[in-house]
């Protein structure tokens, strides 16, 4: 993330009164959510986690835990447009499948409001021949008193970026 764009968010919070005390990347975030799968979920060599949110659509792929691959994308479609979403996911199994011969995306995570709407994960599931779900609470190993029923994948990001971890210098 260019230094410019940290410096530009610092001073939006500042002027709202608020002391950011620390930031973070999308793809740091996804990487500790990840990190919390339960182990029969997180057993994938593979992980992707598409985030359908309300400004971009992001792809992120995980090889053995490391960030592999991310593509973000400006939604300049209509947010029922699957065929849009199915093609930008394909694009990336794609670049990620010429690259690695031994791995294969089992199951496709998916985070963000627009994840919700009706028939989405069917629909890119079939288009693309990949499994496609909405991430659920009971997936991770995190200390939960939210009701089941609570959307977690439009938490999903922010939760991530709030859990702080040790740097092992």
């Amino acid at each position: 993330m260019p230094s410019s764009l940290i410096a530009r968010y610092v001073r939006i919070l500042r002027k709202a009164g608020l002391k950011p005390a620390y930031m973070d990347v999308a793809t740091n975030a996804y990487l500790k959510m990840m990190k919390r799968m339960k182990k029969d979920i997180s057993q994938e060599q593979a992980v992707c986690i598409m985030d359908y949110g309300h400004a971009a659509l992001t792809i992120s792929v995980f090889d053995n835990g490391i960030p592999f691959v991310t593509r973000e994308v400006a939604m300049d479609w209509e947010v029922d447009n699957f065929d849009t979403v199915a093609t930008v996911l394909s694009q990336v199994l794609d670049y990620y499948y010429s690259r690695n011969y031994t791995s294969h995306i089992q199951r496709v995570w998916v985070s963000g409001g627009n994840g919700y709407i009706n028939d989405f994960c069917q629909y890119v599931s079939m288009q693309t021949g990949v499994q496609v779900e909405v991430v659920r609470p009971d997936m991770f190993d995190i200390i939960n008193k939210a009701p089941e029923d609570v959307p977690m994948g439009i938490y999903f990001k922010a939760i991530g970026a709030a859990i702080r971890e040790e740097l092992a210098i």
